[in-house]
């Protein structure tokens, strides 16, 4: 939202879990939102429910139709009772409805029907939430309509990178929407009758979406999904195989993004690699694992752009990840070592090197992060103030 209106001066707080349903966003409301004592909350969910708990209960049969009206019912009991904590804690709410399922490229004929039943799943519950925020008298954000329309007009994945997780227009297209949303606008970038493209949707200001500075960042699907996810996808024909070593050549060519490279790991598909922008980008994949850096020159550009820290708490969240050793997934004892060895290392020389390894201390543990936040807000920002982490990527050689 920062981005795509530079007027905007506010702080935003992710209580988002990579994964998470509404289920699991109530059992954590207390000490992830309402402790924060935020000026407003944005409700959305949809795509985990869906996953998790309709997807098996969209066939015909009578029994599953029962079925998937007891998880919708579920579903629309967890909205209200998430909408009246947040109203007895006296914070106001905007309901969003999710985002849809890529489903205008090519796919298998089991590809067409998993995005089918899903996408059905999606419309009953973005319009129970609807319905719902019409009784309430509480703004409703549809992105789900206009991000539909893009991905009909749009090809090569200019919007959506792996058919569910949104790239980088994707979030900005859902940030003009929150704006609008809140702050009552006239002028509304969702409209398509301008015919504006992904590369424009921010009034002209190109400059902030300039396509340089590419490089390759690897993103990972949990194994979390009954299928092989290779059996759905046609267009992601060109193969990295990390069972081999690593390539540490410069990857850094213009186009980079519309072309989708699809993910071995010791032989078996398991997700999507594509390019991104260094320059203002955001982390679009809350799957992702990273990956050590392997490029000064990289290094040189984060330094460059000043990012700041995308969280010590993704690295601790990471059940796998691909160390400098040969490029091979490293087992889960493996992952806490390098996690311990990047805080000795790079921390070493700070005075907030013990409130690091706390926080991995805390995430291992399975204990929420944000009461570690809460308790010790001063400390974290002025710490963050001090010390920015790189995230982690890797450099790979085109095949």
């Amino acid at each position: 939202m920062i981005q795509c209106r530079q007027n905007v001066c506010v702080d935003f707080i992710n209580a988002g879990v990579s994964g998470g349903n509404l289920a699991g966003a109530l059992s954590r409301l207390d000490w992830d939102v309402i402790a924060c004592h935020p000026d407003r909350v944005i409700i959305c969910f949809g795509l985990n429910d869906v996953f998790r708990e309709l997807y098996d209960t969209l066939a015909p049969d009578a029994a599953k139709r029962a079925e998937r009206e007891l998880h919708l019912r579920e579903f629309s009991d967890r909205l209200a009772l998430a909408v009246q904590r947040l109203r007895d804690a006296g914070i106001p709410v905007v309901v969003m409805s999710s985002f849809p399922f890529d489903e205008y490229h090519p796919l298998t004929e089991a590809g067409k029907e998993l995005i089918c039943c899903n996408t059905q799943g999606l419309a009953r519950l973005n319009e129970l939430a609807r319905t719902f925020s019409e009784k309430e008298s509480l703004p409703f954000i549809d992105i789900f309509t206009p991000m539909t329309q893009y991905y009909r007009q749009f090809s090569n994945f200019q919007i959506c990178s792996d058919r569910v997780h949104p790239r980088r227009f994707g979030y900005l297209l859902a940030a003009a929407a929150i704006y609008d949303a809140i702050y009552d606008t006239e002028e509304n970038i969702l409209s398509l009758a301008s015919g504006k493209t992904p590369e424009s949707l921010h009034g002209g200001k190109v400059e902030a979406l300039s396509f340089t500075n590419r490089f390759c960042r690897f993103f990972w699907t949990p194994d979390l999904l009954p299928f092989d996810r290779s059996s759905y996808f046609e267009t992601a024909d060109k193969i990295v195989d990390l069972s081999a070593p690593l390539s540490r050549m410069n990857w850094a060519i213009d186009g980079l993004d519309a072309e989708p490279y699809s993910l071995k790991m010791n032989g078996i598909p398991c997700g999507i690699i594509h390019g991104t922008m260094l320059k203002n980008t955001m982390d679009i994949a809350p799957s992702a694992i990273p990956l050590q850096a392997q490029s000064a020159h990289i290094a040189a550009l984060l330094a460059e752009e000043n990012r700041q820290d995308l969280g010590l708490r993704r690295l601790a969240q990471c059940d796998l990840i691909v160390s400098e050793r040969g490029g091979n997934p490293t087992a889960e004892n493996d992952t806490r070592k390098i996690l311990d060895d990047y805080i000795h290392i790079e921390c070493a020389k700070s005075q907030y090197q013990s409130y690091y390894a706390a926080v991995i201390e805390d995430y291992w543990q399975k204990r929420p992060f944000r009461n570690l936040f809460l308790e010790n807000r001063a400390r974290v920002r002025s710490a963050l103030e001090k010390i920015r982490l790189e995230p982690v990527f890797v450099e790979l050689e085109r095949m």
